[in-house]
Order: structure tokens, then sequence, then C-alpha cells
């Protein structure tokens, strides 16, 4: 587990407060994927502590103010909804002035053009981003999973 409840030294009247319990071992891993430009898939059980990890990293590795957060909904699956805020997320972490336009809704919409496009943009980046899919599981749109 990543948290811990036990009653610390100091706390008033029995208070149980949570506490973050490093994982080196994890943040190391992490943080290569992070430098060699990679993908991290980060799975386990619901409830076992994987948003808290991410967050904790985030913050351990200096990279809170470079980290895209897009959380998906339950049973998403509209694919423009699931990428127009990944690229809102994007744009808000490395400055909507040096990434792709905020892109609006359409009935033509095409997602794959929409991905190309935003691997040019990130690819052009001059310092990299972390994006972070929390709960990925929930997305059930073949087309944004595509």
């Amino acid at each position: 587990m990543t948290t811990s409840t036990a009653s610390h030294e100091g706390d008033q009247g029995g208070v149980v407060t949570p506490r973050v319990v490093a994982r080196e071992s994890l943040f190391e891993m992490l943080s290569a994927a992070e430098r060699d430009g990679g993908v991290t898939l980060l799975s386990a059980p619901a409830g076992s502590g994987k948003t808290i990890v991410l967050r904790s990293w985030l913050e351990h590795a200096g990279l809170r103010e470079r980290a895209a957060w897009v959380s998906v909904e339950r049973n998403e699956h509209d694919a423009q909804r699931f990428w127009l805020s990944l690229i809102d997320e994007l744009r808000a972490t490395v400055g909507a002035d040096v990434f792709v336009e905020r892109l609006a809704p359409a009935p033509d919409f095409e997602g794959a053009a929409v991905v190309e496009r935003l691997l040019s943009e990130l690819q052009s980046l001059e310092e990299p981003a972390v994006l972070v899919l929390d709960d990925l599981e929930l997305l059930s749109s073949a087309d944004a999973l595509a």
C-alpha cells in the first residue's frame, strides 16, 4: 500500500492522518521511462493506490508543473470528447502558445488526423511533458483506443 492510517506521534486526540510512503523503486522505474520518452502502464486493482503513487512521483521528481492529467470518465465512449479534453490538458500544461491550437467539437471529427498532429506537436516541444491517463480502462471508445 502507498498510504498508512496509523496514528502519528503528536496527533491530537488519536486523530488518524494518512501519510505517503515513498516507493523508491517504483519512482525510479517511472523516472527512467520519463527520461527515455517511453510509455509506462501502471496497472493494479482498484483502490490499490495507483493515483497516489503517480501524484507522489510527479511531486518527488519535480514534474508536477510539466504533467497533464486526464481522468477518463466511467464508460467514456466519445472519442472526440476524450481527445479534446486531452488536448486541453496538454495546452494548459505546456502553454497554449506553443502547442496545437484548441479544437472545437465538430460533426466531422477526424480522430486519426488529430492524433497525428498531436504526436507531431509533442515531438516539437523543447521540454518534454508527462501525460497521465488516469482510469484509462474506463475508456470504451474503440476510435479513441485505436
